[in-house]
């Protein structure tokens, strides 16, 4: 009938605990590579100069201004997008809703602003941005 709202399907409880399983396993995931992404972001440097090295990049990271201010940025980023991640899947799990999905989101949405302190921080780089100009076509 119009104007009534239809009622959701039931959830099985079977559903309810593998969505509370997927969804704790994900956060603890996220956990973990927040506990560990923290003190690499935090020196941004040393992570550039061993990303060089692998990618046989010459020179080293000398961006350090730039590199400390948007690393740290970088880490609050991580540990805000990941506390605000938390507290949207515990709020739906406990309402009973399907909550498997919000780290992912929360992964991305967060990553996003990450890459982009990142990247500003690398092409501030002169060992970085010499080593581009140097593959591109002549």
């Amino acid at each position: 009938a119009p104007g009534v709202a239809a009622e959701p399907p039931k959830r099985t409880a079977g559903a309810i605990l593998a969505d509370r399983i997927v969804t704790v396993a994900f956060l603890a995931y996220g956990l973990v590579s927040v506990l560990t992404g923290i003190p690499q972001y935090l020196d941004l440097a040393g992570i550039a100069n061993q990303s060089f090295a692998a990618a046989g990049i010459p020179g080293e990271f000398s961006n350090f201004a730039q590199g400390n201010t948007l690393g740290a940025l970088a880490a609050f980023i991580l540990a805000a997008g990941f506390a605000l991640t938390a507290w949207v899947a515990v709020r739906k799990l406990r309402r009973g809703r399907a909550a498997w999905w919000v780290p992912l989101v929360g992964f991305v949405l967060t990553f996003i602003p990450i890459a982009i302190c990142l990247a500003v921080a690398l092409m501030g780089d002169p060992a970085f941005i010499d080593y581009v100009a140097s593959q591109s076509p002549q």
